[in-house]
Parts: C-alpha cells; structure tokens; sequence
C-alpha cells in the first residue's frame, strides 16, 4: 500500500513537475527567449502539515512535496526561466465524491471538520481551485515562490482523542490505552495463511529447441541459453542462499538442460530443492503424438531419479504450459503427485480427477452445421473431500503468464508472447499487487474460497532472465521483502514451500 501511495503521490508529482520543465526549454529553446508566466502549483495536504493517525504513507509523502520539493525546484527553475515559480496548496478536507459518506454522521462532522476548523465548514472544490489560480497568476502572485498556501478554514490541527475515549461513556474518566500498543498480548482470532511457491524454470538452450524453435534461430540465440546455465542459474542459487530459501523451491528442468549441463543440474540438487519434470526438449504437447509424450515422460523421470539418488519426481510443469488431456493421463498413470501449468485458479490449488476426460472442447468447424459445435464443455466437479476420488486425484497448482519473469523481462527474437524491454518497476508493482490483494482478502482461515487454508503465491523465474544483472537484483530485492512480510506476518503465518510441499498439504487439508 504505501509503495502505491508514494509512486502516485511522490513519483507522479515528480515526474509531472520534470516533463512539464523539459516542455519549457524545449519551448524556449525553439523561440529564443523566455516563456512568460512560467509557474506550477502542486497540491499538498494539511495531512502533510499536521499528520494523520492511520496514513503516514499520505502524509510523509505530502510533507516531502509540499515543503521538500517545491522549496528545493524555486531554486532550480529560476535557472531555467527567470520568472518561473513554484508553490503548493494544502486543503483540508474537501467535499468531493473520495470522502463517500464519511462525514455524515454530525459527530464525525464536527470532530473531523468543525472542532479544530475556525470557519466550520468543510472546503468546495473551488475554494481549492480559487488559491491555486491565484499562486498561478504572475499579476497577482508574481512574487510568491516556494511557498503552501493552507486551504483548510483555519484549521488548528485535529482532534487526537474523544470526548468517549477519555470520559468513557459514563462521563467519568478512564485509563487511557496507546493507540500503538495492544491492551493485551492475546492473539486475535481471525487468521491468515499464505504459502509462497517459488519456482524456476531451468530452460537453457532447450527453449530454443521445442516450443521455442525457430528456422531463424542463430548461434547468437542459442548463446543466450548457455549465459542460463553458466550465468543465471549460479546468480540465483547463491541468492537463494543468502535469503534461506535454497531448499523451499521448486526447479523444473527439461532433460535436455540435465544432461548439457551436468554440474549446474547437481549444484541444484545439492541445494536441497525439489526438482520437477519439464519435458526434455522443451517440446509443446501437442506436436508430439501420444507415445511420444510418453517416451519423454519416461526418460526425464529417469534422468532426475538419478541425479536425486533414486528419489522420483512428483511434479511437472508443461513447457509453455502446452499441457493437453493425454499428459494429465500420463501424469496420472505415473504416479505423479502434482501439475503446475494450468490456471482454473491463481491463488489456490485444486484436483485433476482421475481418470481425467479426454474430450478437449469444441471448436467451431465453420463447414458445418452450426449444430455440431453448439455444445457445453464438460467441466469435471471437484471431488468431495476424504473421498477415494480426491486421494486420487492429481493436484494442481495454478501457474500462468502473470506469474512469471519470462513473458515481459525475457526476449526470443522470433516469439511473439515476450518483451524483453519492460522496466523491472512496473514487474515489481504487479507482483506486489497480487501478494498484497490476496494476503489482505483471500488469505484467511475463517472465510473465503480457502477457507481452512489460506492461499498460495506461485511465482516462476528463468535463469536466462532473471539471471541478468539488470533484473536478478530485482528478485533479490522481491525476495528480501517476502521474507520481512514472512517475518512480520502478526495475524497470520507466511512460509516458503516447495511445490511438492504445497500438494501435500492439500491432499491433507482436503482428503
């Protein structure tokens, strides 16, 4: 949250005052002379001035701009223009559609916007708009710079507490209670549950040879398959180290990378982790034919049951999550225990049933009737807890392009699904944005779709571009902060869990 609040505040009004200044020497440059009435009026807050018990993030981010910023550029854009100013307004509250209802009650009223407020009235839009075309005049403020400007009615700070909260409700007075501190050291009854998975996907040059292939494909892009191996995987592993983690993650590695690259496939398994199936030559499903699926199933289980010392793997990720019916039956008749390259769900796992359908759904076959296409899929029902059905069943644990590294940060020439040029920032945003929705509404115990859960956050990242330096020190700054969440979870309990883990625990929690 507070991240969203200082980029939309802070970075926002920055940036705006930066492009707006560029626009001016640009402007100025192309007439020879100075623009006139050159002047930004920024909005502040009296949260800036006063604070605000609840939102520090708002009012530490106002203060920084209504007194740091425009005091630092009044220095800066006289260079530029030398009539050129900066000021800020600082409303208080103001009666425009954000406040919803909150004032409606006469005591909130009268505590928020009256009590502290001489003129006893809340602001209009206009009274806000009237100073800042004010500031904005050179006629009628020409010589006002770096200064905020209060739009508040006289406002004399606020109310910190009331009348109930030192009186009580009998009138008498009572002990009072810090607002940071807990009356009692007695754990709140509503819980949180979240499980971080962790996963990556080790493709090095196969991601070239399957899915990836291309007739274009140069020495130079299979080159990028060798920095994966040499480069990337041994970036992250020792950034998994110095995080704690090595041993609560998943790696899914084709065959291919397992045998071209034999000592960084046993530095991954010396790390502890779980390794999982993820075919050999980064093949798509549906170029092979049933026994040919088959045949690489089989020869990958091989591969890493003896680089694990005889310990069979029990999951798989399908490359480019080109997963069809027949690989859930393979799957299934090989005894695995999970799948992670579907996405019915992204924030919980659910079952496969066994034996799985076989009928994809109907696609439109434009030579005939109508009819013959007009038909529901068959959507198989989630078996019923502790029955043989679900014991059965495989687990699956969601995965999809928004949880992942490749899809914006990596880059194969000729594949039309990656970026490769998207800023680390924005990536960062949007996974935060998904951990923080689901802690906050779809992580609890009590209620909810994971209800006697909780949820899980699946990530997946690729040694050939979260292994690059401009972007591995992003995840080592996303892990970092997973684990001060993990350490600061209070309500509830954050772990890190291997995929394996992850379907255990379900089979427990719903069998």
């Amino acid at each position: 949250m507070s991240r969203k609040v200082n980029t939309n505040n802070v970075k926002g009004t920055f940036l705006t005052v930066k492009q707006f200044l560029l626009s001016v020497k640009k402007a100025q440059e192309a007439q020879g002379a100075e623009l006139d009435n050159v002047s930004i009026v920024i909005t502040g807050s009296e949260t800036g001035k006063f604070g605000q018990e609840g939102h520090a993030e708002y009012a530490s981010g106002k203060a920084g701009l209504q007194y740091g910023l425009v005091r630092t550029v009044k220095n800066e854009i006289v260079r530029l223009n030398s009539k050129g100013r900066i000021n800020a307004v600082a409303p208080g509250w103001v009666n425009t559609s954000l406040i919803g209802d909150r004032l409606d009650d006469p005591r909130e009223m009268w505590a928020e916007c009256q009590a502290t407020v001489a003129l006893k009235k809340i602001a209009q839009p206009e009274d806000v708009a009237r100073a800042m075309a004010f500031l904005a005049s050179h006629r009628a403020a020409g010589h006002i710079s770096g200064e905020c400007i209060s739009v508040d009615g006289g406002m004399e700070g606020r109310i910190i507490w009331r009348e109930e909260q030192v009186l009580g409700n009998s009138g008498k007075e009572t002990k009072l209670q810090m607002a940071t501190i807990p009356a009692s050291l007695t754990p709140a009854t509503r819980k949180r549950r979240m499980r971080i998975c962790l996963s990556v996907d080790f493709d090095a040059i196969s991601g070239y040879l399957g899915t990836g292939h291309d007739p274009q494909n140069t020495l130079s892009d299979y080159s990028a398959g060798i920095f994966s191996a040499n480069v990337g995987v041994g970036r992250l592993l020792r950034l998994f180290k110095k995080h704690g983690v090595s041993d609560k993650l998943t790696w899914f590695v084709p065959g291919h990378s397992l045998e071209t690259f034999p000592s960084q496939a046993r530095e991954i398994a010396e790390s502890g982790a779980e390794i999982g199936l993820h075919g050999y030559s980064h093949e798509g499903a549906y170029a092979m034919t049933v026994e040919q699926e088959k045949d690489v199933l089989q020869k990958c289980i091989g591969l890493i049951t003896a680089l694990r010392q005889g310990k069979k793997p029990v999951g798989y990720r399908a490359p480019l999550y080109q997963i069809r019916e027949t690989t859930v039956r393979l799957l299934q008749d090989h005894d695995f225990l999970y799948d992670s390259s579907m996405n019915a769900h992204d924030s919980l796992p659910y079952f496969l049933v066994n034996p799985f359908p076989q009928e994809p759904p109907h696609v439109p076959d434009y030579k005939k009737d109508a009819s013959s296409w007009m038909v529901p899929t068959s959507i198989p029902t989630q078996p019923q807890p502790g029955t043989a059905e679900a014991n059965k069943a495989l687990v699956e644990i969601p995965s999809s392009w928004y949880t992942e590294d490749m899809t914006p940060l990596g880059f194969y020439p000729y594949a039309a699904n990656t970026q490769g040029y998207v800023g680390v920032d924005n990536v960062e945003k949007m996974w935060w944005d998904r951990f923080d929705w689901l802690w906050e509404n779809e992580s609890w115990l009590d209620e909810g779709p994971g209800k006697g859960y909780g949820s899980v956050y699946p990530m997946i990242w690729h040694p050939e571009s979260a292994g690059r330096a401009h972007i591995v020190g992003m995840i080592d700054r996303f892990i970092a902060r997973l684990v001060q969440r993990q350490k600061a979870a209070g309500d509830g309990e954050i772990t890190f869990e291997t995929m394996e883990g992850v379907a255990h625990s379900w089979k427990q929690q719903r069998s």
